[in-house]
């Protein structure tokens, strides 16, 4: 029989707190390795076919967290992103208890409003776009291959009812160092990750502008149709941010859609003028911009926002006017804030709600202090091993 809500979390809240003082102790490792094969022992039999008690259940949970990666860890730092945001984990809670799909206004709509109204203000603060539109996706990865359905539209409008078969042959440009996503995307998009040009880079890891420039010429040449290029704020490996307004320039020369990848570096949005521009000027020239809060703000796994500057875009090619879904019967219900029109998921997660409440709780300022904090502990770390080096070079040449 079904417990009571109230009475599963008054049972397992020890456990929970327990998990999260232990995870977020130095003390404590990690992880405890274990080889596929011995974790495969510590699930047992997954499907199992009788119901089992609800203390089984606990003892079983409680070994499942040992096992499992400490992420709150402060000794942890892994695929971009490390701790957690305890107030993003109460609206994550939050959330799950609300269980909704923010598909449409009629069956969320506190939290379809409260996106839309989440995306247009961030994209004014970031941009200073008066009038952006956007959604969230499930990761930075889906937020980019957003970006490149919209540069098909705008450069191919028929290959939303056509399909690109017998179309012009579109070229998409990405640094060598931008994030795979943007070759899988072209791959899944039918372009094709050949119709990819790798655009060189410095030694910082910074796109070459003129290398751009060179390799659209040559396509133009070759009656290939360039239609897209991804800049990056931000590489996964060095961290590097792009010359957004030499790309930019580039981009309106020849009519190609700029897409700036901002998932991991979008935390400098939130630094003050002097640092902001030194990283990331000129990205409000984009025609659209990723960025990920589950990586520069920890909130909790996934929040991924995709911004678009031009309003409207997102709806009329995402937009299959289902009307079981999307019904036109109020003035209420524009596609303004039904986002389940204006993205590829049909049942969308609720991932706006836990942003809200880190938002409402830190402030716009508590969330720029809290930027300032890592770039204060980069510098101290650049600095300590460089301090390193030297001691160790010197330590050498004295033996």
């Amino acid at each position: 029989a079904n417990l009571p809500l109230k009475d599963l979390l008054d049972y397992f809240m020890p456990t929970i707190v327990d998990w999260t003082q232990k995870s977020s102790s130095l003390e404590e490792p990690v992880v405890v390795p274990q080889t596929p094969e011995q974790v495969e022992g510590i699930l047992g039999n997954v499907l199992n076919q009788e119901a089992i008690q609800i203390e089984d259940i606990r003892s079983l949970c409680e070994k499942i967290l040992h096992y499992s990666v400490k992420t709150r860890s402060p000794k942890f730092a892994n695929q971009l992103y490390t701790g957690s945001n305890d107030v993003g984990v109460l609206g994550e809670l939050l959330t799950t208890v609300v269980h909704c799909t923010t598909t449409t206004f009629r069956v969320a709509p506190i939290f379809c409003v409260m996106e839309r109204k989440l995306i247009m203000g961030l994209g004014k603060l970031f941009f200073g776009w008066e009038n952006a539109d956007g959604i969230l996706c499930p990761g930075g990865s889906l937020s980019n291959f957003v970006s490149i359905q919209l540069a098909i539209h705008k450069a191919y409008p028929d290959a939303k009812k056509n399909g690109l078969c017998g179309g012009p042959r579109l070229i998409a440009y990405a640094s060598e160092e931008a994030h795979y996503s943007i070759e899988r995307g072209c791959s899944m998009a039918g372009i094709g990750s050949m119709n990819v040009r790798k655009i060189a880079s410095n030694s910082e890891g910074t796109m070459d502008s003129q290398d751009l420039e060179k390799k659209i010429k040559e396509d133009l040449e070759a009656n290939f149709l360039p239609f897209y290029v991804c800049a990056t704020a931000g590489g996964t490996v060095y961290g590097a941010f792009d010359n957004f307004t030499e790309i930019s320039e580039i981009c309106q020369k020849y009519r190609l859609w700029m897409h700036s990848d901002a998932s991991w570096g979008g935390g400098a949005f939130y630094c003050g003028k002097q640092q902001r521009d030194a990283l990331v000027e000129g990205i409000e020239l984009s025609d659209s911009v990723t960025t990920n809060p589950h990586k520069f703000l920890n909130i909790p796994q996934q929040c991924s926002m995709f911004f678009v500057k031009s309003c409207g875009l997102l709806e009329n090619y995402f937009s299959m006017r289902a009307p079981y879904l999307f019904s036109q019967e109020s003035v209420h219900e524009s596609m303004d804030v039904n986002p389940g029109d204006k993205t590829m998921n049909c049942a969308r997660r609720n991932d706006i709600f836990k942003f809200f409440v880190a938002q409402q709780f830190y402030g716009t300022t508590g969330f720029q202090k809290m930027v300032a904090n890592f770039f204060a502990l980069r510098d101290y770390f650049v600095d300590e091993i460089k301090r390193r080096y030297k001691k160790e070079k010197k330590k050498k040449k004295e033996e």
